[in-house]
């Protein structure tokens, strides 16, 4: 049994309604809409035990699309497309934590930000760049990986799997 619990409590409370303690069986239901028509939230989806750890055959890192300019959760989305079933895919947090290990990124205390990612020299020498964009939503701080970085990425992904 999954416990129901109101992850959205505070944009979303009318849905709750007198549901936050109840006990759901997701089995009952056949999908997560039919739970969210319900007027239920689970509280957390059971984490997926995989067979195997991160790993992507040679022949599949040269099938990953390579794209002029992405940024890392898209570019992790094509890599992790091709990994076998059952195998845990790579996190995008796993590759901007050994990039900041190796010295290609930095974190950065910005006031109006917050915390942000900066590339280093070494990180704009192999591709990364940054800097404020133009969204839907007012402006935000992009890191973006060109082709070579991509490129420079999966040449380094077993390493970084390992990391």
């Amino acid at each position: 049994h999954d416990q129901v619990h109101g992850k959205n409590d505070q944009c979303c409370p009318q849905i709750l309604g007198n549901h936050q303690n109840q006990h759901v069986n997701s089995s009952n239901y056949s999908s997560n809409h039919d739970i969210f028509k319900t007027g239920i939230y689970l509280q957390a989806r059971s984490r997926k035990e995989y067979e195997n750890d991160f790993y992507i055959k040679p022949e599949d890192l040269e099938k990953v699309t390579i794209v002029e300019r992405t940024g890392i959760a898209n570019f992790v989305r094509e890599i992790n497309k091709l990994i076998p079933e059952n195998t845990r895919p790579i996190s995008y947090g796993k590759i901007l934590n050994w990039l900041i290990a190796n010295g290609y990124l930095e974190e950065v205390e910005v006031d109006s930000f917050g915390k942000r990612k900066n590339p280093t020299a070494s990180g704009c020498a192999v591709g990364i760049s940054a800097g404020l964009r133009e969204g839907t939503n007012g402006q935000y701080w992009a890191v973006e990986y060109n082709s070579n970085a991509q490129r420079f990425i999966l040449s380094n992904i077993n390493s970084i799997s390992k990391s």
